[in-house]
């Protein structure tokens, strides 16, 4: 039990570091990180595509659902069409933080209705949500559209790395108490 705690908490500081050091690099290189990210997630939808469709006819006498050969066609073609005109990923990650900022601002609305206290903070940050996404639609060509996309994706990946550094550590002091209280309950029994 003692190594595979010891094994998750290694693995997990490793992934805290490794996104912590993706964070810095967004944020310190947004073009280059932008066209490597581009070009790594058309290649993976063109790829993820192709095994689709070839599962599909591979497992064509059997009971395969036709869904799987459609998916394996959309995604292919997202993934070409992702590779050839990148500025798409702006306009995708804008609409869905548009749509995630509708869907935020009726749930406060809902909120709102059942008189609880906190709907203006669900409903501040849909507007927000909702106003970041129309501003990367229209501007989604610009290189400043570009940058935000990434310093934002780096802020993140460094908050989240921080996160599991300090999680790790709290982690360790609570499995120290869970021992401790485990060692005197113990003790008692024995007595």
């Amino acid at each position: 039990m003692k190594d595979f705690i010891t094994a998750e908490k290694t693995k997990n500081v490793l992934m805290s570091i490794c996104l912590i050091a993706f964070g810095i690099l967004f944020i310190a290189l947004p073009d280059t990180s932008y066209n490597v990210l581009t070009k790594v997630i058309a290649w993976a939808l063109i790829i993820a595509g192709a095994i689709m469709v070839l599962y599909y006819f591979i497992n064509f006498k059997l009971t395969v659902k036709g869904s799987i050969f459609v998916n394996g066609v959309l995604f292919f073609g997202l993934g070409l069409l992702l590779l050839f005109v990148p500025d798409l990923y702006i306009t995708f990650i804008g609409i869905a933080l548009a749509f995630a900022g509708l869907q935020t601002i009726g749930a406060s609305l809902e909120r709102k209705k059942r008189l609880e206290k906190i709907w203006w903070q669900e409903l501040v940050s849909g507007l927000v949500n909702f106003a970041i996404g129309v501003v990367l639609v229209v501007l989604n060509h610009a290189k400043v559209a570009q940058n935000a996309v990434m310093i934002y994706l780096g802020i993140s990946l460094i908050i989240d790395g921080i996160y599991i550094l300090v999680a790790m550590l709290l982690f360790k002091k609570v499995v120290k108490e869970i021992v401790k209280v485990a060692v005197s309950e113990g003790k008692e029994e024995n007595k």
